[in-house]
């Protein structure tokens, strides 16, 4: 393994590289084993796992070894080191709204958090997520989803305390992810399986427990400008009976809006319940999608549950 120190300053080594040519770095071809270039070789997670690596820790239990941004989220969720914006220090892994990861080379403070990025641009000027460029930057913790705590040897340089386990100190007792494509009917709500055994429910809740729900999904057929909406919901189920949703068990909804090519969006929740199940039953916490144009489909979820 490494200390916090060794990797950020092994990070901030290569600050001012620049690929060669469309996605053409050291990094990428570190990564892959191979030269690669093109589209398809996006590499600030290839920027980040290469920079823990060659630190020496170890892949994917010290830190998410993967050129997936979303990838690298999955494996922190499930792996317990998924930690809120405001909770990112020195040596996380920064995960942006935008499909982007870098290295937090400070602790965040004052509603933002230095880091130091690979495959971005020196300014707002240019792509933010495919810029071609190793380079410090200071982000707004508006941009950020959440940050991923690694493994080091020692984290001598941070002041803060270590934080609770799980979100918010909540304990997280669901996390998962499916990759099975989901159709959406258009103008319907769709229930959206939690995983790939066809599951819907997220977690159980008892009448006053407090919980955080996260959902993120990948669309595909989304056009540019259209939106799905996604939202929470609330049912009473019992084994071997119907399940029946819950009258004013709704949560407020969220809007996706669709990019160009494949669509990326989340939907979170905070509450506190306030319902009572009857003898038999239990309460349990859905996520189910509404499309308004055809052609729209969920091809991955991932999920996270967690309560006081």
């Amino acid at each position: 393994m490494a200390t916090v120190q060794e990797v950020i300053s092994r990070a901030d080594s290569w600050v001012g590289h620049t690929e060669k040519y469309n996605n053409r770095t050291r990094f990428n071809d570190k990564f892959y084993g191979r030269e690669v270039n093109g589209a398809a070789y996006p590499w600030c997670a290839a920027f980040t796992s290469v920079i823990c690596q060659e630190s020496g820790m170890r892949p994917n239990v010290d830190y998410p070894h993967s050129a997936g941004v979303a990838v690298c989220r999955n494996w922190a969720i499930q792996n317990n080191r998924w930690v809120s914006p405001s909770q990112i220090r020195k040596g996380d892994l920064v995960v942006f709204t935008f499909s982007h990861i870098a290295f937090a080379r400070a602790d965040a403070a004052g509603g933002a958090v230095k880091t130091i990025e690979g495959n971005t641009s020196a300014g707002t000027g240019g792509s933010q997520r495919d810029g071609g460029g190793v380079h410090r930057r200071v982000r707004p913790l508006s941009l950020v989803r959440g940050g991923i705590r690694l493994n080091f040897t020692s984290t001598e340089t941070t002041t803060k305390p270590t934080e609770p386990e799980g979100i918010l100190g909540m304990s997280v007792t669901n996390a998962g992810f499916r990759n099975k494509d989901v159709p959406l009917p258009k103008g319907k709500w769709k229930s959206i399986p939690i995983d790939d055994a066809g599951g819907y429910s997220l977690g159980i809740l008892a009448n006053g427990t407090s919980f955080i729900a996260d959902t993120e999904l990948t669309f595909k057929g989304l056009k540019p400008g259209a939106a799905v909406i996604g939202r929470f919901y609330l049912v009473s189920y019992k084994k071997g009976t119907r399940t029946r949703r819950l009258k004013n068990g709704t949560f407020p909804a969220k809007e996706i809006v669709g990019t160009a090519g494949t669509s990326l969006g989340s939907v979170m929740q905070m509450a506190k319940s306030s319902r009572t199940a009857d003898k038999g039953r239990s309460i349990r916490l859905r996520f189910e999608v509404f499309a308004g144009t055809k052609g729209v489909t969920v091809t991955k979820a991932s999920h996270r549950f967690a309560k006081d």
